[in-house]
């Protein structure tokens, strides 16, 4: 039998209350637990509610502090936090805590302590894993762990401190116009068969300043929470507050620039995505995968030559196109 099968609850009244409390014996330390009221105040209906109280807790749905198993916290934290969050938070949450099992192994939240910590973020720089990456992994922890806490799984929450990292250096730069026009050319040598698409997205990039992965959500009409408003005098992008991480609706200001990439269009053809590149259309009707997109932007930066970092040996992507909103 299991630390959690034999957890019982038992009840009783205190002196000047008038509904039943329940409570458990930890069967590891021994210790009385969980005290709380059942709201009940005849012993049948307090037993009843107890009844429940004891199969959650043996179900590992309520489990005892600290002697919930890790595969058990994973899918309880999942079901009952991670699927109420945004798609993109989701996966980053997951892809921390695989990480944390990955070089962990823990079999339950009681051996995620200091040490492990420490365990973790030393193994994660020995990888060659970047200050930026291991932070964001131990974030994954430390939200889960909180969370954890908050829920009466956990008693405390292990001290788990971020890399301080000082004097960044920028990784990219802008582009200058001859530069950005030499990316255009390698469109051709990349995407012969739709370099025009690919050159437009690029314009788009450039001249908006939106991230890569905003701009390929951007839409004619408002089915993504992102689209393109043209009825006004001045054209303005509207955003929809559940697209995004504040969660407030906004309304961004068009460049010139923009603008005329948008017009070039013809009217009769302005439906589904502002920025389709077709063949990479999913079939549920979601446009293309931002981090192949990008790779095939970086490539073209590798085609034209233009290095953006001599140290890392970085050529130009979506990213240096963005740094470059604002300088022309």
């Amino acid at each position: 039998m299991t630390d959690a099968q034999s957890i019982k609850v038992r009840i009783r009244k205190k002196d000047g209350r008038k509904n039943f409390v329940m409570y458990y014996v930890d069967p590891v330390t021994g210790k009385q637990k969980g005290h709380r009221s059942t709201g009940k105040q005849t012993r049948r209906e307090a037993e009843r509610i107890a009844a429940k109280w004891e199969k959650d807790l043996q179900a590992g749905i309520h489990a005892a502090p600290q002697r919930m198993g890790w595969e058990d916290f994973r899918l309880y934290y999942r079901t009952n936090h991670l699927d109420y969050l945004r798609q993109k938070s989701i996966e980053t949450q997951e892809a921390g805590l695989n990480m944390v099992e990955r070089i962990l192994d823990p079999q339950s939240l009681a051996v995620i302590d200091k040490k492990a910590v420490l365990r973790l973020k030393k193994e994660l720089v020995d990888m060659g894993r970047s200050p930026n990456t291991v932070n964001r992994i131990l974030r994954s922890l430390k939200c889960a762990m909180r969370w954890a806490k908050n829920h009466d799984i956990l008693q405390t929450v292990p001290l788990i401190e971020m890399i301080k990292i000082t004097g960044r250096k920028a990784k990219g730069r802008g582009l200058t116009d001859v530069e950005f026009e030499s990316l255009l050319d390698a469109a051709l040598e990349v995407r012969p068969d739709d370099a025009e698409r690919w050159q437009r997205l690029l314009r788009g990039c450039r001249y908006t300043g939106l991230r890569l992965n905003d701009l390929l959500k951007l839409r004619w009409d408002n089915k993504t929470g992102f689209h393109l408003d043209l009825s006004d005098l001045y054209p303005v992008i509207r955003i929809a507050g559940e697209s995004q991480k504040n969660g407030k609706n906004e309304v961004l200001p068009v460049s010139p620039q923009a603008e005329a990439v948008f017009l070039e269009t013809p009217q009769d053809q302005r439906q589904g995505f502002v920025f389709d590149l077709s063949a990479e259309v999913t079939p549920e009707g979601k446009n293309r995968d931002d981090k192949n997109t990008s790779r095939k932007i970086s490539a073209m930066g590798e085609a034209a030559g233009i290095v953006v970092c001599e140290k890392k040996g970085k050529f130009a992507s979506c990213h240096d196109i963005r740094d470059t909103f604002g300088t022309w």
